[in-house]
């Protein structure tokens, strides 16, 4: 009897031990997915541009954030469809966190067509990290060659001598009307000294889209109210 008992105790052992370590894993997995999710939620129904962002970049924010960042230090922006669309996403969930607040209007200007100011998209940052200079570095080619691309004649010819200036965030009306001294355009150097510390989870870029009739927003400025 009692070697019966002996052996239906290891029978039973063998039966359970499986099941308590194969909970474990699961239970392990279910926490290290949820902490990728935390960062950024992945989807399946995301463009394949975003997923494959998600799976080269956001996972390893889960175990080394920092390392992810090194790894992108003196990485610029391209500009093909890949990077707008991953910027585009970005920036809309960095607005969505941080309203207007976040976010600047990005215009071009052409020094041999002094008085036009080219809308051209709006940036989006977490303050709190990144500073403006160093999100317009980091996506200066972006920005650059997008305007080249939606005005060709006026900013296409001369893109290495473009300008890069900002406005407070969803200030188009502001900026055209000129009337509120607060709304004033702050002009940003190229610099790509401090940009290397950026996260591309960090900043985000949506692109200005041009009308139907080939139409783009810009408003007219004199050097003298640039302070130039």
């Amino acid at each position: 009897c009692r070697t019966f008992i002996y052996y239906f105790l290891i029978v039973l052992a063998l039966i359970i031990y499986p099941i308590v370590v194969r909970g474990w894993l699961l239970n392990s997995l279910q926490n290290y997915n949820f902490c990728i999710n935390a960062v950024v939620p992945k989807s399946r129904h995301l463009p394949n541009a975003i997923q494959r962002y998600h799976d080269n970049n956001i996972s390893t924010s889960c175990t080394n954030k920092r390392m992810m960042q090194n790894n992108q230090a003196n990485e610029l922006m391209t500009y093909d469809k890949d990077t707008i669309t991953m910027q585009t996403y970005t920036y809309e969930r960095i607005r969505k966190a941080g309203s207007k607040d976040v976010i600047n209007d990005v215009y071009v200007r052409n020094p041999k067509l002094p008085n036009l100011l080219w809308f051209v998209g709006k940036v989006a940052r977490c303050t709190g990290i990144v500073t403006l200079q160093d999100a317009i570095t980091k996506q200066w080619i972006l920005i650059q060659e997008h305007a080249a691309q939606i005005r060709p004649l006026e900013l296409g010819r001369d893109m290495t001598l473009l300008e890069v200036w900002c406005a407070p965030g969803d200030s188009e009306v502001e900026m055209e009307e000129n009337k509120n001294p607060t709304f004033q355009f702050t002009k940003i150097e190229r610099a790509f000294s401090n940009s290397g510390n950026v996260a591309l989870v960090e900043i985000g870029f949506k692109p200005e889209l041009v009308t139907s009739r080939g139409e783009t927003f810009r408003v007219e400025r004199t050097k003298e109210e640039l302070n130039l």
